[in-house]
């Protein structure tokens, strides 16, 4: 395992030590943030718009009065149970961590399809469109922030459709894969 040394200048790899030198923006840039002097380095934590709302009017509070507040928001919001623990793991990282916003992301969806395959489907490799099912793979991109919909909206595959009518917010979509 490499150690991460933090120095200010340029990027450097020690052949005898293993270590590497990374400046402090560089870190920003990536999500990172350092926590203290003796080389702790974290990164942010990515919460929705609403929960950073929660982070910004419940930072205040001890880690003890925040832990059960957030217990308290994730228990009455309309979450799976499945997803109620890892938004509340995700709230006391960030509560030590930092966080930033992430951009919210949609699905564009086609109305047409009757068989609830009437998703965006966008290969990575050649910008080929299809219309599938919800489900981002590696190869498969079917989440799209609003900027990267604007950029789509130029392409010659979207004349005479407007995406920003049929976007969807993926929060709003419940996938369930069926085996």
């Amino acid at each position: 395992m490499k150690k991460l040394v933090l120095t200010d200048g340029r990027y450097e790899f020690d052949n005898k030590t293993g270590n590497v030198s990374v400046t402090d923006d560089e870190l920003r840039k990536l999500g990172y943030v350092k926590l203290a002097e003796d080389e702790t380095v974290v990164k942010k934590v990515e919460l929705s718009e609403e929960e950073a709302q929660f982070m910004e009017s419940h930072k205040h509070l001890s880690f003890y009065e925040f832990s059960d507040s957030a217990s308290i928001y994730v228990k009455s919001s309309a979450r799976k149970p499945f997803g109620k623990c890892v938004v509340e793991r995700r709230l006391n990282n960030a509560y030590f961590n930092g966080y930033k916003v992430r951009e919210t992301k949609y699905y564009i969806k086609f109305n047409f399809s009757n068989n609830g395959f009437g998703y965006l489907n966008i290969r990575k490799d050649n910008g080929h469109w299809s219309v599938r099912g919800p489900v981002e793979t590696s190869d498969i991109q079917t989440m799209f922030t609003q900027k990267e919909i604007k950029a789509l909206q130029e392409n010659e595959q979207a004349k005479g459709l407007d995406l920003n009518e049929l976007k969807v917010n993926t929060s709003d979509i419940d996938i369930t894969v069926k085996w």
